[in-house]
């Protein structure tokens, strides 16, 4: 569990091995043991060059190579770092607070916008509700509802 503060009390159900503050040493991630890296609304705008560097090959080689999976938690989608947007299979995410962010996270995810937007505004209204874009190769179901609920393909032309 990565965060930019020990006080974060969220994730300590998920009995985690450590709390940290930074990206640990990578040498860590020896491939053999199954690992669930989180990063909890960590800090990027002012990490040292190393730490970046640290983040990078932890998204791109480290979560590919090492048997490691990585969760990132952030409250904005543009809080995300690029890199991590960039490499991430998943995404999960809440009604976006405009029309004008919505089209962007849309086009970024891969979703077309329209369809989007009407699945908020008629599927996914609970206060938790979220939409699920699953972007895996050979994945059977690309979009769910909460995780686990199959929405269903349409054409582009109902929407």
């Amino acid at each position: 569990m990565i965060t930019c503060d020990l006080d974060s009390r969220e994730w300590l159900d998920c009995d985690p091995n450590a709390v940290l503050t930074d990206i640990p040493d990578l040498a860590m991630f020896d491939g053999v043991e199954k690992t669930c890296v989180i990063l909890d609304d960590f800090e990027t705008m002012k990490m040292s060059k190393e730490q970046l560097r640290k983040l990078s090959t932890l998204m791109r080689f480290i979560s590919s190579h090492r048997n490691v999976s990585c969760i990132l938690s952030y409250q904005s989608f543009f809080d995300t770092p690029p890199i991590c947007r960039k490499v991430a299979n998943c995404f999960m995410l809440y009604k976006p607070n405009s029309r004008q962010e919505l089209q962007c996270v849309a086009n970024r995810v891969g979703v077309d916008a329209k369809r989007m937007k009407s699945l908020f505004k008629h599927d996914l209204t609970g206060t938790y509700d979220h939409l699920f874009v699953d972007k895996t190769i050979g994945t059977p179901y690309p979009m769910r509802k909460n995780i686990y609920e199959i929405i269903e393909e349409v054409d582009s032309d109902e929407d």
